[in-house]
């Protein structure tokens, strides 16, 4: 048997949860959430331009300026201050995830950027813009334009382009990766490329869940296959959740309330760039992989397990997504007690492996910094 209790996905029947799952629908689970590769170390749009030598050159420069504090205005803040290594690169520092940058906190909870180079793979082109909570940006390393300002302290992004610009040994190496550059701005497009190639390093895949999917009915344990039955039945996680990456690559309205001590009032999400009111108050669907990992969640940290982002969709979600409309899908779903634990020992089997050791490491140049007046 492939789960000692299966559900149908709403597309097949309805949300009844049966004794398992018929030949056809475990044929179409194999295919949706087959387990993705890791990526190449070259971002998808240089594939084929650049050697797997420059790619790797590329990925290194970028590993050290992800560790790299002078980037910041007052020296203390790195990308890896708000995405720790040690954490699965989420910020634990504070209780709701919550980043503080280098003159104020962020407002929202910093994602994971494990699989980040997957999702530039995954994603629809017509639905790249996955990489942060709201959306807009289009690539891993194009988030460099929002973390060198707020979060790092900076007018701009080209305040922190010019300190490697400045900086003999950096400039060395990015000159031995990229050669002669004609501008300020494709300096900028080649630190991107560079953070690209690091974070494309960042996969944590071979999960119990992906051997289970491939065929090992005894990787993961009876509750937890009734726990992917439940997923991808009534309890509706597979509305959103679904694919390698256990997300639609969308924006929902969910009603989760701005709470915490530095979270802004509101907050637009995805409304923001798209300047739509119907996008008012959405945010991503975040992956699933590693999630018992990447605790609180939400966009801005509001819940601290998984128990709680259970109990809150089980209740239909929030009771507005203030300001904008809740999503259709938000509904009090026919759970019990015991569905519950099953979800949760589901998900656990979504955890992978850890990120190999030689891509996690502070490889930043040490030199003084000195503070802007």
């Amino acid at each position: 048997m492939v789960a000692a209790m299966a559900a149908t996905h709403c597309d097949w029947s309805d949300d009844r949860v049966v004794e398992s799952f018929t030949p056809d629908q475990w044929s179409k689970l194999q295919a949706d959430y087959a387990p993705p590769g890791a990526p190449t170390a070259c971002p998808p749009h240089v594939q084929g331009q650049w050697s797997a030598a420059k790619c790797q050159a590329a990925a290194r420069l970028g590993q050290q300026l992800f560790f790299e504090t002078r980037l910041s205005s007052n020296c203390t803040v790195s990308c890896a201050t708000c995405h720790d290594p040690d954490r699965w690169f989420i910020d634990s520092r504070t209780a709701s995830n919550v980043s503080s940058g280098a003159i104020t906190f962020t407002g929202r909870n910093a994602i994971s950027l494990v699989n980040g180079g997957l999702k530039d793979d995954l994603a629809p082109q017509d639905q790249h813009e996955v990489f942060t909570w709201g959306g807009h940006y289009t690539s891993p390393g194009s988030v460099l334009r929002l973390a060198a300002g707020k979060p790092m302290g900076n007018e701009d992004v080209e305040a922190a382009v010019d300190k490697v610009i400045r900086s003999p040994t950096y400039w060395a190496t990015y000159m031995g990766v990229f050669g002669v550059t004609d501008s300020q701005s494709s300096v900028l497009a080649n630190i991107e490329l560079a953070f690209d190639a690091y974070i494309r390093q960042l996969s944590s895949l071979d999960a119990p869940f992906d051997r289970f999917i491939t065929g090992r009915a005894d990787a993961i344990g009876e509750d937890a296959q009734r726990g992917f039955g439940l997923f991808v039945g009534k309890a509706m996680c597979a509305e959103c959740h679904r694919g390698p990456l256990f997300s639609d690559f969308r924006f929902h309205a969910t009603g989760v309330p701005q709470a915490g001590a530095n979270v802004p009032a509101t907050d637009s999400g995805h409304q923001k760039w798209t300047m739509q009111p119907a996008d008012t108050g959405t945010f991503l669907t975040p992956t699933l992989r590693n999630a018992t990992r990447t605790a609180p969640y939400m966009h801005d940290g509001w819940m601290a397990n998984l128990a709680e982002v259970i109990a809150f969709y089980r209740a239909g979600g929030g009771s507005v997504a203030a300001p904008g409309t809740l999503d259709l899908l938000m509904e009090p779903l026919d759970l019990s007690d015991q569905d519950v634990t099953s979800l949760e020992a589901f998900l656990a089997t979504l955890d992978g492996a850890p990120v190999p050791e030689t891509w996690t490491q502070d490889t930043h140049v040490k030199a003084p910094c000195s503070v802007a007046r």
